[in-house]
């Protein structure tokens, strides 16, 4: 028989009187300590900062609590918290921040997240896009991210809080020393003594050895490349290269740039891949001579559906409930990643009931769910909507149910009730 997981995602929660959201958790974004050991590596050289929060939707929300989606906020300005670490970062290592000061650095967070995933652990992201620029010669560092998942029991505020804190903590111990670097002014070399030529025989010329012509090496990911994970390294090697540019775009946009000084040398940016296929291309330009050109395509795919089918559907609008908005972008999140990557054959093992399902939808998708099951392959319903207790037990809800009417929702005992009957 069939093995039935529910995997219940309730964006709000209903008591048996009415349906109401939850209101939501509010963080406080903490100071961390200063990383850089204090030190001369900037030698006094002026910068100004700029930090823009490029991020999408409410400025001050910071994530979510997962299974009851309320939305973490914070009062604080997330782009001022970044900006004053970094700050600090720099000036430890000898930098002096001024307004006037031809170098910049110019930040621009791209996600800043907290939110509570499955099994109890806070999952936390932050992601700036960081752009150095020194006199004349901008540097393009990309995306530079960190991530955290530490687990916590309880569901509180001070759990974010640390979760967030620990995150920053993590991204500037591995990040500032890279904004240092391109911030820092060059190494002076010491004075070469000069070299006496010995002299040379009449009629005999010095041997010119040929220039050889620069080389461009992806060595990871490889093409057409599938990965379980978002997050990866661009990795290659380029020989002969010295004084050429190194650029790289990332579905379109540009995440790095390099010039190499030396000849030979290796390379790796980090990348974050969007579900389904992505394109990379690397072009490495030299002083004189045309461009080399590579190019990839590496696919971000979850693990594949085989031996398990899923019954996804939310429902956001209720007749006698308070309204849920974010059901359906959570319903487009899962099948989203659900489908990535995913082979045509196995797409039929996602079934998707639309926001307006009614009971009879529900059972009329379980049933056809049920029946493309085999013999020891699982069957995952994924909710979102309202869910409530009814006579000591959970239920669903759909558009018409009524808190105090369990006959018009869908309780948890029915569907294990169906399941049972339809493969016994």
């Amino acid at each position: 028989m069939p093995r039935v997981a529910m995997l219940l995602l309730s964006i709000m929660a209903a008591s048996l009187t009415c349906g109401c959201a939850f209101a939501s958790k509010e963080v406080r974004l903490k100071t961390v300590p200063c990383l850089q050991a204090s030190s001369g590596k900037l030698n006094e050289t002026t910068f100004n900062i700029l930090v823009k929060d490029a991020r999408n939707g409410n400025s001050r929300s910071i994530g979510s609590t997962g299974w009851s989606f309320r939305e973490v906020v914070t009062s604080d300005d997330v782009a001022d918290w970044i900006r004053q670490h970094v700050v600090r970062e720099l000036v430890n290592a000898g930098g002096k921040e001024s307004k006037d000061a031809k170098n910049s650095v110019v930040c621009s967070v791209k996600t800043c997240d907290a939110s509570v995933g499955f099994w109890s652990n806070i999952k936390t992201r932050l992601a700036v896009n960081v752009m150095v620029t020194r006199g004349e010669e901008e540097t393009s560092l990309g995306e530079l991210s960190a991530e955290r998942s530490p687990f916590a029991f309880l569901d509180t505020s001070e759990n974010y809080e640390q979760a967030l804190a620990d995150t920053l903590k993590d991204w500037l111990a591995t990040h500032a020393p890279k904004i240092i670097a391109a911030l820092a002014p060059p190494a002076v070399e010491p004075p070469v003594e000069p070299v006496t030529k010995p002299p040379v025989e009449p009629g005999v010329g010095p041997e010119k050895m040929p220039v050889q012509p620069p080389e461009l090496t992806l060595t990871s990911p490889g093409d057409n490349a599938q990965l379980l994970t978002a997050g990866t390294h661009l990795k290659g090697e380029v020989q002969n290269a010295a004084g050429a540019v190194l650029d790289v775009e990332l579905n379109g946009e540009r995440v790095g740039s390099k010039k190499f000084i030396l000849g030979n040398e290796s390379f790796a940016y980090p990348i974050t891949l969007r579900p389904g296929k992505n394109s990379i291309k690397v072009v490495l330009t030299p002083g004189k001579g045309k461009p080399l050109k590579r190019n990839r395509i590496v696919s971000f795919a979850p693990p594949p559906l085989r031996d398990r089918l899923v019954m996804v559907t939310g429902a956001a609008e209720f007749q006698h409930l308070g309204k849920n908005p974010q059901a359906k972008q959570v319903v487009d999140d899962v099948c989203g990643l659900l489908l990535a990557g995913l082979p045509p054959d196995l797409k039929n093992r996602i079934v998707r009931l639309e926001k307006k399902v009614t009971i009879t939808d529900f059972q009329s998708g379980l049933q056809k769910t049920f029946s493309a099951a085999k013999k020891n392959e699982s069957v995952i319903i994924f909710y979102a909507g309202h869910v409530f207790t009814a006579g000591g037990e959970l239920a669903l809800a759909v558009p018409e149910t009524r808190a105090d009417k369990p006959g018009t929702a869908i309780l948890l005992s029915d569907i294990a009730f169906d399941a049972d009957r339809y493969f016994k």
